[in-house]
């Protein structure tokens, strides 16, 4: 009987302790991102840059507000994050020969966001909600 109890008790906390995290996490949610690419620019970069490989990913996360877009090689790139205003937010550039990771921060004037990243190589765009 007390062994009964004693896993009652342990299934319980497990589950309170499971709830507790699973309803506070910062989990990332995908944006969907248009992406256009300029198949007819010639690179003036020292490397050659092949079309087929490269990576324009872009994460919300709606509890810290943040945005997080990885580039690589797309060239040099800026990331911009525009209100429902069309005011720049926050935006940054970066160099994207190696994998690059960006962090935008959500300045709380909308509830709709634009993330538009522009380089030599690609045009991306796409929207999201923060509740």
């Amino acid at each position: 009987m007390k062994t009964l109890f004693l896993s009652a008790v342990l299934c319980l906390a497990t589950l309170c302790t499971f709830g507790q995290s699973n309803g506070n996490s910062d989990t990332p949610v995908p944006v969907g991102l248009v992406v256009h690419t300029n198949e007819n620019q010639s690179s003036t970069d020292t490397q050659e840059r092949n079309l087929h490989y490269w990576e324009v990913n872009a994460y919300v996360h709606p509890i810290s507000e943040e945005v997080e877009v990885n580039l690589y090689n797309i060239g040099n790139a800026t990331v911009s994050l525009v209100n429902a205003n069309g005011k720049v937010v926050d935006s940054t550039e970066v160099d994207t020969n190696i994998p690059s990771t960006v962090t935008l921060q959500v300045d709380g004037s909308s509830n709709v966001y634009y993330i538009v990243v522009l380089s030599p190589m690609i045009y991306a765009e796409g929207s999201f909600e923060i509740q």
